[in-house]
């Protein structure tokens, strides 16, 4: 009987790092950090299988594993809220040092600084 072929114990260790990562995040309830850590799996198992670090009769289930993961896992972001963009007040409302800044027509004709009008000297 020929030998079982073997993963290289780096190859090894790399996946099951990033499996248990994954596990991690899903027991947290992080789907879309799991989401994200399996498609580094997926990729990473992709990268070592293209660089000759995986035997052939370990390639395709390897593969397939990591495809399985990230399939499993669902994400849904939670919704943002609303961008709300302010309205610039206008410059009949704007104020100046928290006085309520009147509109220059508003300022004629109504006296002088002490309160008297133009026809109160009468």
């Amino acid at each position: 009987m020929p030998p079982q072929p073997k993963l290289p114990r780096s190859v090894a260790e790399q996946l099951e790092a990033q499996s248990d990562d994954i596990a991690r995040r899903l027991d947290a309830g992080d789907d879309c950090g799991a989401l994200a850590a399996a498609r580094t799996l997926q990729q990473n198992t992709i990268s070592a299988i293209n660089a000759g670090r995986v035997p052939g009769e370990l390639q395709e289930p390897l593969a397939s594993a990591a495809s399985r993961v990230v399939t499993r896992i669902s994400c849904t972001p939670a919704p943002t809220p609303p961008q709300v963009t302010p309205i610039p007040p206008s410059e009949d409302t704007a104020t100046v040092d928290g006085n309520q800044k009147h509109d220059k027509h508003d300022q004629h004709g109504k006296g002088d600084k002490h309160g008297k009008g133009a026809d109160d000297d009468q």
